[in-house]
C-alpha cells in the first residue's frame, strides 16, 4: 500500500532500494523486447517534476486527450516552473504514453483510485528508465524484481504489450503492412527530432543556420528537403528572437515534403483545402514568394483564426480563409485551382512519436470513417482543379488503406486525372514522420 500525504508539490512515500545488480539483469530483459527504451535524455528527477509527471498520467487517466494540452493546462496552472522542470516532464510524459500498456501489463492496480494508480504508474517508469532521483525522495513499496519479470514475461509472449499499443490496433496494422508494421512500430516508440523551416519570405536556411550557430544553438540542414534544419538536441526555441520574427516554423522534414511536391509557383491560384493550423499553407505561400493568390480552408474557424495570426508573423501577404462548414463555400473554385493540396484528416500512425496518446485515442470504427471521409474529400474536392492542373492527396499515416489505395480507387473512377508521382516515407526509414503523398494531375 503507498503512502500520501497532504503536501500539495511533492508525494512523499514510502522505502525504496532496488538499485542492486538483479534489477540491471531485469532490465537488460526488456531491452531485448523495446529497442528504444533508452531513447530519452532525463537522467534525473525530483519530487516536483515526479509529481508533475503523476499529474499529467492522472488527467489522461479521467480524461484522455492530447498529450500537448494536457501539459499545457498543467504547466498554467502550476507557476514559477522553469525550462528545465516543464521539458523533464514533458519528455517523460510522452514517452511514458509511449510504453503504456507495456508498463502497466505487469501491475495489479485493483482496488487502487485513480492518482495512487497514476503514482504507481509514473514511479514504475522513473525506476524501468533507470532515473535518478534524490535520495529523500522514497518510491513506493512494491517488488520491483518480480514487476520487471512480469513485464519482460508480457512483452515476449504478446507483441501488442511489446510495442505498446492495443491488441486491435495491432491486428489492423498487421494485416495492413505485415512484417513490416512491427518494424515501424519499433521506431515509433523512440523520440522525435526536432525539426523546423526556414521562413524564405524573411530569411534563407543558410542565415538561419548561422544565426543559431552564434547563440550555441547547434543543427544540421536536412538532406531531404531544400530549407529544412534538424536540431542537436531539443530546446525552447518559441522564446528565440529568431522565432518572434517570424524567421522559421516548427515543421517536421517529411511535412515539408508535401509542398515541394505540389511545387506552387508565384502568380497561381494555390488552395490548401484541409489547411488546420496553417504549417502547410506558410510553406506554400514561401514557395510562391507572397505572389499570386492562396487560399487556405478549413471547416473549423478557430483553426482558420490560428493559421492567420501564423501567417501575419511570417509575413505572409497573399493568404485568403475559407470556411469549408458553409455550403457550396469551394464552388466559386471549379475549374480554376492550379495547385489544390489535399492533406485529408488520417489516423496519424505516421506521427505516434510526437503524438503517441493518439494509439490510445482511437477506436476501432476510426478507420472505417475516416475511409469515408477521404473519399468524400478527394472526389468533390478534385473539381475545383483546373485541366492541366495538379494536386496532392497527403497522409500522415503509414497505412495503405488511406494512402495508395484510396488515391488508386479514385483515379479508377475519374479517367481526366492520372498519377504524375507518389511517396510513401516510413519512420523506420527517414529521419521524419511517416507520411504519404501522390502527385495527381488533370488532363488539360
Amino acid at each position: 500500500m503507498i503512502i500520501i500525504t497532504g503536501v500539495p508539490d511533492y508525494f512523499m512515500l514510502l522505502c525504496c532500494g532496488y538499485k542492486v545488480l538483479w534489477y540491471k539483469h531485469i532490465l537488460f530483459l526488456l531491452l531485448r523486447f523495446n529497442k528504444t527504451t533508452m531513447a530519452i535524455t532525463v537522467k534525473h528527477a525530483d519530487e516536483l517534476t515526479l509529481f508533475l509527471l503523476t499529474e499529467a498520467v492522472r488527467r489522461f487517466e479521467v480524461e484522455p486527450g492530447y498529450a500537448d494540452k494536457i501539459l499545457q493546462r498543467l504547466f498554467l496552472e502550476k507557476k514559477g516552473l522553469n525550462n528545465r522542470d516543464r521539458g523533464c516532464v514533458s519528455e517523460m510524459f510522452y514517452d511514458l504514453l509511449r510504453n503504456k500498456r507495456l508498463l502497466e501489463s505487469g501491475m495489479n492496480f485493483s482496488g487502487y483510485k485513480p492518482i495512487e494508480r497514476s503514482y504507481l504508474l509514473a514511479s514504475a517508469y522513473i525506476l524501468w528508465r533507470d532515473i535518478q532521483v534524490p535520495k529523500r525522495l522514497e518510491l513506493p513499496r512494491f517488488n520491483f524484481k518480480a514487476y520487471l519479470t512480469r513485464v519482460a514475461s508480457n512483452a515476449e509472449s504478446n507483441p501488442a504489450i511489446r510495442f505498446s499499443v492495443p491488441d486491435w490496433l495491432f491486428v489492423l496494422g498487421k494485416a495492413e503492412l505485415g512484417d513490416r508494421w512491427e518494424k515501424e512500430l519499433d521506431a515509433l516508440n523512440s523520440s522525435p527530432l526536432q525539426a523546423l523551416r526556414a521562413n524564405t519570405l524573411k530569411t534563407t536556411v543558410d542565415d538561419l543556420q548561422q544565426k543559431f550557430a552564434d547563440q550555441g544553438i547547434n543543427c544540421t540542414k536536412a538532406t531531404d528537403v531544400a530549407n529544412g534544419l534538424v536540431m542537436d538536441r531539443k530546446g525552447n526555441l518559441f522564446l528565440t528572437h529568431e522565432f518572434h520574427e517570424g524567421l522559421f516554423e516548427f515543421q517536421d522534414i517529411s511535412s515539408q515534403r508535401v509542398a515541394e511536391l505540389l511545387d506552387p509557383k508565384p502568380g497561381m491560384l494555390v488552395m490548401d483545402a484541409c489547411a488546420g493550423n496553417g504549417g502547410k499553407t506558410l510553406h506554400l505561400a514561401a514557395l510562391m514568394e507572397n505572389k499570386g493568390r492562396l487560399v487556405a480552408a478549413d471547416n473549423l474557424v478557430y483553426k482558420l483564426s490560428t493559421m492567420r495570426r501564423r501567417a501575419q508573423r511570417a509575413g505572409v501577404l497573399n493568404v485568403e480563409s475559407v470556411d469549408a462548414a458553409i455550403p457550396n463555400a469551394f464552388l466559386p473554385f471549379h475549374d480554376l485551382v492550379d495547385r489544390l493540396l489535399l492533406d485529408v484528416p488520417c489516423t496519424g500512425t505516421g506521427v505516434w512519436r510526437r503524438n503517441p496518446e493518439a494509439r490510445w485515442l482511437m477506436k476501432d470504427t476510426t478507420l472505417e470513417n475516416l475511409h469515408t471521409q477521404q473519399r468524400e474529400i478527394i472526389a468533390s474536392y478534385s473539381v475545383m482543379v483546373k485541366p492541366g492542373g495538379q494536386m496532392v492527396y497527403s497522409t500522415c499515416s503509414i497505412l495503405p488503406s488511406e494512402n495508395r489505395l484510396q488515391v488508386e480507387a479514385f483515379l479508377a473512377q475519374n479517367s481526366n486525372f492520372y498519377l504524375v508521382k507518389e511517396i510513401q516515407l516510413f519512420p523506420s526509414e527517414t529521419e521524419g514522420d511517416g507520411f504519404y503523398m501522390a502527385l495527381i494531375g488533370r488532363n488539360a
